[in-house]
């Protein structure tokens, strides 16, 4: 309510906005809060002095985004954004700042992370029909999804990290556009490939999650020996058909830790090239 009113009094728009909206439809709790602005970032900064903050931090100045602490609530605050020219080979995509709420609700990822709602009136703003993807448990691309991949290949593998920590289902021309542009997938760095992987393995559908990511072609780009399991045939009689499925019913019975269930999911890797 503070920052509403300080960045109010200045004449700047401040909305709440994807994940925190998002949360809040579902009945979730989150720690985090983000927030966007048609305010840039060196006034973001300036108004949220203003709210005495525990500290304030810049999180990516060419991506227009603020953090603030306040006691143990994180807080980050972003300028709306216009356009993205995404630089594959350079990992550097280019953000332009923009005015207009519904523009930069165009430029973001999924329908679910694409409604603000206001902080002073709770007012909702949906112009992509999130609200009602959040109800049917549908993660859809906003707008053309071959677009959204093509801005940035990370959301391929976002967009099965959130259907499998929120048991959604990918939507049919999504998912159809993620097999497409599979490839990508290698211009993006280890490590953020490595932290969406883990927030997968880590998740209750874990097993669900990592099937998702062979099924579409996703895996190849991530730990191609997995692809060989689902063609190789068990030893014994008695168990699965094939090395991957067994790999992934032992993953998901073991304890929600990460150096396990990765022993878990890397068990059996050698088996495609040592059965004889």
């Amino acid at each position: 309510g503070l920052i509403a009113t300080i960045f109010g009094r200045s004449g700047f728009e401040i909305f709440l906005v994807g994940g925190s909206v998002r949360d809040r439809l579902l009945g979730r709790a989150s720690k985090d809060i983000d927030l966007t602005t048609n305010a840039r970032p060196k006034d973001i900064k300036h108004l949220l002095r203003q709210a005495k903050p525990t500290s304030i931090y810049d999180i990516g100045a060419m991506y227009g985004t603020v953090g603030a602490v306040f006691g143990e609530t994180n807080i980050e605050i972003t300028t709306y954004r216009a356009e993205w020219y995404p630089e594959e080979q350079s990992r550097k995509p280019e953000v332009k700042f923009g005015e207009r709420l519904e523009d930069d609700l165009s430029r973001r990822d999924f329908t679910i992370n694409a409604i603000a709602q206001n902080i002073s009136t709770g007012k909702i703003e949906d112009p992509h029909r999130g609200v009602a993807d959040v109800a049917k448990q549908i993660i859809r691309a906003v707008g053309i999804p071959n677009d959204r991949f093509e801005e940035d290949p990370l959301r391929m593998l976002r967009a099965i990290r959130l259907a499998t920590q929120l048991g959604f289902e990918l939507e049919r021309k999504t998912a159809a556009a993620i097999a497409a542009n599979v490839g990508r997938l290698q211009f993006v760095s280890g490590e953020r490939v490595r932290d969406e992987l883990s927030h997968i393995i880590l998740s209750n559908q874990a097993a669900h999650g990592i099937k998702r990511l062979c099924e579409l072609g996703l895996i190849t780009f991530i730990i191609p020996e997995l692809t060989e399991l689902a063609s190789t045939d068990q030893d014994t009689p008695h168990q699965h058909k094939d090395v991957l499925t067994h790999t992934l019913q032992v993953m998901g019975g073991v304890p929600t830790e990460l150096t396990i269930r990765l022993a878990a999911l890397l068990h059996d890797i050698g088996k495609p090239n040592t059965k004889s």
